[in-house]
């Protein structure tokens, strides 16, 4: 039995490094909507 090859991220980097880069995203639009909710960007409240 050949022993398998070293990857260079095992099982555990990888699920963490996904976990990172969707946290990441999730987190620029989480910021994005609380800008526009309290910097004032709706333009349905007051148009004029």
């Amino acid at each position: 039995m050949n022993p398998k090859p070293r990857t260079l991220l095992n099982e555990n980097l990888r699920w963490f490094l996904l976990a990172m880069i969707l946290a990441n995203i999730a987190g620029q639009m989480a910021y994005s909507m609380l800008s526009h909710i309290f910097l004032g960007h709706d333009t349905d409240e007051d148009s004029s």
